[in-house]
């Protein structure tokens, strides 16, 4: 019974819906929200770690503008807002801006063990 309530949660549906529009990029999603999910998996580091995501993702409004930031996948997926298709261009940032580095950081951070770490 637990199984088909997680299945069936608001949550499952807006990451199927995205997997849906952007098939190309279904392993990519699945690995971010995997390690977003063990960042929120602990109630005492929930809200420590979304006021970091959101502070990072701030400052990328701050260097990009919001306009350019939403022409990426991971920041949508953080930020939990949905992607246009015709709006969203790139999965990720590159570098020291890299959203997916930025969760790689916090995890390990954390010592929490993540098994599709990201390969880049």
């Amino acid at each position: 019974m637990e199984e088909f309530q997680k299945e069936s949660s608001p949550k499952s549906d807006y990451i199927k819906n995205i997997k849906k529009d952007f098939p190309y990029w279904e392993n990519e999603i699945k690995r971010i929200n995997e390690k977003k999910e063990k960042l929120y998996s602990d109630k005492k580091r929930v809200e420590n770690n979304y006021d970091k995501i959101v502070k990072f993702c701030k400052n990328l409004e701050k260097k990009y503008g919001k306009l350019e930031c939403l022409k990426y996948l991971t920041y949508h997926l953080v930020i939990g807002s949905t992607p246009k298709k015709e709006q969203t261009q790139f999965f990720d940032f590159e570098g020291e801006d890299s959203i997916e580095k930025f969760l790689d950081k916090l995890l390990e951070e954390q010592n929490l063990d993540i098994k599709n770490k990201n390969s880049n």
